[in-house]
């Protein structure tokens, strides 16, 4: 359940401290600019596609760039269900801040979330509300690649088979073809989409079928 929300275009000078964390958990997207974000001892930086989520009760700070102050949208969330969703989001790698490939997705689900709360606080729209932004969450989990370019580029490779399944999906199809459509060996294609997938290739395709 969000329980505050908003949004700050290029909010040059924005920056907050706060020493005793918050009772919420924050999520905060960058859209443009840059910033930088500290929750204890570590620091990163803030460019358009990164996002991050805070927990809560832990001392954190976050800036725009003097230079390129950023923009950003940001929710405060809290709920029996909101540890699943910042461990969903944040453990596979091991610190709170994302990357997301797709901002404009994640953009829109997040402008649906803002409309709800525009309507008061009918159970109407605390249902649309908790339920919009359950998406947003998981639109950032499907649109999340890593933060490392080069894995992205990996990352790539397999979405580009997969679009090979799908369009050859009605004739006979190998590994081997899989695998030369993502520029790999079989056997490195076949270690990358496990890895990315937790389905073999070959099962990823049967499925598909």
């Amino acid at each position: 359940m969000p329980t505050h929300i908003g949004r700050f275009n290029q909010a040059r000078h924005h920056f907050v401290d706060r020493r005793q964390g918050t009772e919420q958990f924050v999520l905060i997207v960058c859209l443009a600019g840059a910033g930088a974000c500290k929750l204890g001892s570590a620091k990163w930086q803030m460019e358009a596609g990164h996002a991050v989520i805070l927990p809560p009760h832990m001392h954190h700070r976050y800036q725009a760039d003097m230079e390129r102050p950023w923009t950003i949208f940001w929710v405060h969330f809290t709920g029996s269900a909101a540890p699943d969703y910042f461990d969903a989001l944040t453990s596979a790698m091991k610190e709170p801040r994302l990357w997301i490939d797709n901002l404009a997705a994640v953009t829109d689900a997040f402008e649906e979330t803002y409309r709800y709360v525009l309507g008061g606080y009918t159970d109407v729209d605390l249902l649309g509300l908790s339920t919009s932004f359950a998406r947003l969450l998981g639109l950032c989990r499907v649109h999340q690649k890593s933060l490392v370019p080069r894995r992205r580029l990996a990352e790539d490779r397999v979405l580009r088979s997969i679009r090979y399944m799908r369009e050859h999906v009605e004739h006979p199809v190998s590994l081997e073809d899989c695998a030369r459509s993502a520029g790999w060996s079989a056997a490195h294609f076949s270690l990358a989409f496990k890895r990315q997938i937790n389905l073999s290739p070959i099962q990823f395709l049967t499925r598909l079928k």
